[in-house]
């Protein structure tokens, strides 16, 4: 008696879980249906036009052949090996090489001290032509005449 008991509770969940499961997939097709389309919107007649258009629809033939053009992979790999190959010389270089001094001031100062003493002060600027140069620079300055309507 007890194992008929059980059997029938069984078949009860059965039931039940193919019952649950079919009410998903109702729901899960109701997701693919498009969206509304928005009645407000200017589109709105072409969009609902092309939502109900019967258009073809792709087949595997439409699938383009595989292309002849592409590398095969293991030339892929050693051009992948050659320049992960150049990168680890180049770092080996840049960690040889160590980063310039940030102190340019003190390196200015060490250059001016190789300088002679006669040449270390530079002559008086010419101030021969300054005036014509700032006219012609003003000149250039001056902005257009406004357009006449």
């Amino acid at each position: 008696m007890r194992g008929g008991l059980a059997a029938a509770g069984w078949r009860v969940a059965l039931v039940l879980t193919g019952a649950a499961g079919l009410c998903g997939c109702a729901n899960a097709l109701a997701l693919l249906d498009p969206p509304p389309v928005d009645p407000t919107s200017a589109v709105a007649p072409q969009v609902t036009a092309a939502s109900r258009a019967d258009l073809p629809t792709p087949s595997f033939r439409d699938i383009p052949p595989t292309p002849t053009n592409v590398r095969a992979a293991p030339a892929v790999q050693a051009d992948e090996a050659a320049v992960l190959a150049q990168r680890q010389r180049l770092q080996a270089v840049a960690a040889a090489n160590p980063v310039t001094d940030p102190n340019t001031e003190a390196f200015a100062a060490q250059a001016r001290a190789r300088i002679p003493e006669s040449e270390r002060t530079a002559p008086p600027p010419d101030a021969s032509g300054t005036e014509e140069l700032a006219a012609r620079l003003r000149a250039l300055a001056t902005p257009p005449p406004s357009p006449t309507r």
